[in-house]
């Protein structure tokens, strides 16, 4: 079982700005950080997850075909976390507790998700629930979720709908 720590979305960041760039130098300064920094960063998670992700030759980096299917779950990841970090900013009154339903979603993933969340707003509490895309629907319908995630989809089909905060409303984020 592989374990991740709070350095885990950082290392995710790193990671897939080198598959977007192809070039260890252009993702660093993506990140404004050390060309060594995204090296020892990427080594980590590929130690963490016991695979190698990423090569390099002459001409610049690239993925290993594990690193290929590891990116589009990588993706996926920092973009759950990114839809808890816009529905918290976008709510104008201070929760107490969020309410989130994940149909799809590997529960490793929302460990990564929950862990990002809690570093930017560790005063809120957060109840997760799991089921199909139907349950967890109908959990959104009847409120008694805030948002539902599910990533059977690609991330390029993203479609995001909901109801405004003054109506009480919910989030439904489907990840393609």
């Amino acid at each position: 079982m592989h374990q991740y720590d709070g350095n885990f979305t950082r290392r995710l960041l790193e990671f897939i700005a080198v598959a977007e760039t192809n070039s260890w130098s252009a993702a660093a300064r993506k990140l404004k950080v050390s060309r060594f920094a995204v090296r020892e960063g990427v080594k980590a998670l590929e130690e963490n997850l016991g695979v190698g992700l990423v090569a390099s030759d002459g001409t610049g980096a690239f993925l290993t075909s594990a690193g290929e299917i590891i990116f589009e779950d990588a993706r996926k990841v920092i973009e759950a976390s990114n839809i808890l970090l816009r529905h918290a900013d976008e709510s104008h009154e201070v929760a107490k507790e969020l309410r989130l339903a994940v149909s799809m979603l590997p529960l490793n993933s929302l460990g990564f998700v929950l862990d990002r969340f809690y570093t930017i707003h560790p005063e809120i509490r957060v109840r997760v629930f799991s089921g199909n895309i139907l349950e967890c629907h109908e959990r959104l319908l009847n409120r008694q979720v805030d948002i539902v995630i599910d990533s059977m989809m690609h991330e390029e089909d993203l479609i995001v709908s909901g109801r405004d905060q003054q109506n009480k409303g919910g989030l439904c984020a489907y990840i393609f």
